[in-house]
């Protein structure tokens, strides 16, 4: 017989888990993507400096 002041075990359904993890992996993603266009900005204007300074 079950102890009715044991609280149930709680089961985590797998496609909230799977979505969880897209939704990690897009935040993940897009945090590259940013910072690799932010990157390639910022360098491209240097070599602007640079060039317009040479």
């Amino acid at each position: 017989m079950k102890n009715p002041y044991e609280p149930p075990r709680y089961k985590k359904p797998k496609y909230k888990q799977s979505i969880v993890d897209w939704g990690g992996l897009f935040i993940v993603l897009s945090v590259i993507l940013f910072s690799l266009l932010l990157y390639f900005l910022i360098v491209g204007v240097l070599l602007r400096w640079i060039y317009s300074w040479g």
